[in-house]
């Protein structure tokens, strides 16, 4: 079985891929072979993606890789192979910006001197519709879509989050999944967060009360509405039902 950890950029898709890292008696991660070379994170390469079932490696075995995908029928074909599960993230969009910027400032992407304001000035627009593109495309078809959970969720309760999330993935019957290792190896208090292998600031719930103003937050999540943000979030919670209490309390809420 392949497990795709999948997700907007900076909703938690890293947290979800360490869930897979620290359960080596029964998954790894995907051969370097496959792998795109760039990412730290292990990544199978588009073209293994594309054409999952000409490469069996993962039928006799079990493997995760994580990748940022929204586009292309072969991708939303993963959904129905039987062999595959495709994982996702969500996160309050206006905290996942918030990441964003510092992420960006991390890898250059934009000049460490650029205030948040003119960042939020000039990117909010495109960052934002990469997250309503994500949602639109896996959960626009009513009762379909990934396994999910919410950053939200895995802050304020990691057990009940992490116990709906594994019963939610349908294992096998010989996989034991250690819910308790998780929570000992990815406990935010013990991650790098300062030089080489840095990769999480240990982002805060509700940060982006300290960085935007109410102008900001208000034309954000304006955004969200008219994109319909809401009504995909209904569609996850369909899906997900204990998700509910969660996103209705975060960004715009539900629809």
């Amino acid at each position: 079985m392949l497990f795709v950890c999948n997700g907007p950029p900076k909703s938690g898709t890293t947290w979800v891929t360490q869930f897979f890292k620290f359960q080596p008696t029964w998954v790894q991660a995907t051969p370097a072979e496959f792998n795109d070379p760039k990412w730290s994170n292990p990544k199978l390469l588009t073209k293994y993606l594309k054409d999952l079932d000409s490469y069996d490696f993962f039928h006799k075995n079990h493997f995760y890789t994580k990748v940022h995908l929204w586009n292309n029928d072969w991708a939303k074909n993963m959904l129905d192979n039987p062999h595959v599960r495709v994982l996702s993230i969500i996160r309050d969009a206006r905290d996942q910006f918030v990441s964003r910027y510092y992420h960006d400032i991390k890898i250059k992407e934009i000049s460490a001197d650029m205030s948040f304001d003119d960042y939020f000035e000039g990117y909010m627009d495109q960052r934002i519709d990469w997250v309503l593109e994500y949602n639109e495309f896996w959960y626009g078809v009513p009762g379909k879509g990934p396994v999910t959970t919410s950053y939200e969720y895995l802050q304020a309760d990691v057990d009940a989050a992490l116990a709906n999330f594994v019963a939610a993935l349908k294992l096998p019957a010989d996989v034991t999944f250690n819910i308790g290792l998780i929570k000992e190896k990815t406990d935010f208090s013990k991650f790098k967060v300062t030089g080489d292998g840095a990769f999480m600031r240990k982002g805060q719930v509700g940060d982006h009360l300290n960085h935007m103003s109410k102008a900001q937050v208000e034309r954000l999540e304006d955004r969200l509405r008219k994109g319909g943000y809401g009504k995909m979030k209904r569609a996850i919670v369909t899906l997900h039902p204990y998700l509910e209490p969660t996103l209705t309390g975060t960004d715009i809420g539900l629809d």
